[in-house]
């Protein structure tokens, strides 16, 4: 395995691990910081928090349980630098995921830019643990008790603040959806 050929010094091994998880690490970052210049730091971030406390990984986990961790708190820690929570920014970019079918008509195309605009808007009114817990799970697909492995928290907590972060994004979008119709 490559993370414990890491751990005893390869750094080649190392290496392998950022190529394989790199992307991952990507999307979440971007996805937490709405900018791809940030969402590059907090991956450096990542390898670089990774590497220096490599000897700490705990074998019971996923590496990527691990990586997604560290992301998650490089991420934060970069908007609580920039006290950008209430300001993300959203560039256009081939990273964000389609939020409509892949042909879209005219009327389509406009209301999708609209839910994008308004998607980063409403994530940036998230708390940063309601903000990872809804990235982990929507959008990295990751199961309830993965995210609370890597959140550090109870099952019941974790549910709890994916509740809240799809009450508060549903509220903010409801009038687009009503648009729509």
């Amino acid at each position: 395995m490559a993370l414990e050929r890491a751990q005893d010094g390869d750094r080649e091994a190392f290496r392998v691990l950022v190529d394989r998880y790199s992307q991952e690490m990507f999307r979440l970052a971007y996805r937490m910081t709405g900018n791809e210049q940030d969402a590059e730091d907090v991956v450096q971030e990542t390898f670089l928090r990774a590497f220096r406390r490599i000897d700490r990984y705990d074998a019971r986990a996923r590496v990527s349980s691990w990586l997604y961790a560290i992301a998650s708190n490089c991420a934060v820690d970069l908007l609580r630098r920039r006290k950008r929570w209430r300001t993300t920014e959203v560039e256009p970019t081939e990273q964000r995921a389609p939020l409509i079918s892949a042909a879209p008509g005219p009327e389509q195309a406009a209301l999708g830019g609209q839910i994008g605009e308004r998607v980063a808007e409403a994530m940036g009114d998230l708390s940063p643990r309601e903000r990872i817990a809804f990235t982990l799970r929507h959008y990295e697909g990751l199961s309830i008790d993965e995210i609370g492995r890597v959140m550090g928290l109870r099952t019941s907590a974790t549910k709890n603040h994916v509740f809240r972060a799809v009450r508060k994004l549903r509220a903010r979008l409801q009038p687009l959806v009503g648009a729509e119709r």
